[in-house]
């Protein structure tokens, strides 16, 4: 390779310059260097840099061959194993980012049957909601466990920038005894759901949030939201009958309160939702 990458010889770029045509092997080829490159150097990547990261290689318009690069950006960014030979490397590269949520193919093996959803994958998920549902605010899965463990001068500045008191709904998922479940807030009428797909109620948990939303609501002047609240367990719901998909059925819970429709899903979909989710978080777009 030409220019001052001479420390980065084990990364073939394959010059072409002089050849009258560009095939599309020697686009891939190329892309495939870009991508071991950037990730030993741990720099992000993006389509636009790859796309000028070839033009320069080529010295070529390839505007023409946009589309094609594009595909192939895509397909090398969701399958790492096309470019990286160590299996290792291979399971933390990133497939995915969501928001503020880098998922790796480690994290995406959470979505087989019968496995935990870790973090990751949760705030992913929660992540494509909020970005098409405005009105509704969803926390982060480290939040609770923050305000359990640090009270509310731990995480009063992680609203700082959104007036939750606009919001049509608060979600908080809950993460407690290796066990997911979620905490809807309507703000309509100040009533906090506690949804458990095992039928549990957490009251300790919901005063928790009640004391936060309450310390929120005098931080930030809104006098009107201080007091009134009301909790309740959400009982009409699905429920699991199998171990490992409490996350699977939060995430399910969340879409349809975003979506503002009933909840007509049970255990037995459950293998069909988990294939599904895994394909809205590789094309970030919810179905």
């Amino acid at each position: 390779m030409n220019g001052d990458d001479d420390d980065d010889d084990d990364v073939m770029i394959v010059d072409v310059i002089g050849e009258k045509g560009i095939s599309k092997e020697k686009i891939i080829c190329n892309m495939k260097g870009i991508f071991q490159k950037k990730f030993q150097k741990k720099e992000g990547l993006n389509l636009k840099m790859v796309f000028e990261e070839l033009q320069k290689i080529f010295k070529k318009d390839l505007k023409e061959r946009y589309s094609f690069i594009q595909t192939v950006y895509n397909d090398l960014k969701q399958r790492p194993g096309l470019w990286m030979t160590d299996p290792n490397t291979q399971k933390k590269a990133t497939i995915v980012t969501i928001g503020n949520y880098e998922l790796t193919a480690d994290d995406m093996k959470t979505l087989q049957e019968n496995k935990w959803l870790n973090d990751n994958v949760m705030n992913g998920y929660l992540a494509l909601l909020a970005i098409k549902y405005k009105d509704v605010f969803i926390y982060s899965t480290y939040f609770y466990t923050h305000l359990r463990k640090k009270g509310f001068q731990a995480v009063k500045k992680w609203t700082k920038k959104v007036d939750i008191f606009k919001k049509r709904l608060l979600l908080f998922p809950i993460h407690v005894n290796n066990h997911w479940t979620l905490v809807s807030c309507r703000l309509s009428d100040k009533t906090l759901m506690h949804l458990d797909s095992i039928s549990g109620f957490k009251k300790t948990c919901l005063q928790q949030l009640v004391s936060y939303l309450k310390n929120t609501a005098c931080h930030k002047s809104q006098d009107d939201m201080v007091s009134g609240w009301q909790v309740c367990h959400m009982k009409s719901i699905p429920m699991q009958t199998i171990p490992g998909d409490c996350g699977v059925f939060v995430c399910q819970y969340a879409k349809h309160l975003c979506q503002n429709t009933s909840m007509e899903f049970s255990q037995k979909d459950i293998p069909k939702l988990r294939l599904q989710m895994r394909q809205e978080l590789t094309n970030k777009q919810l179905m």
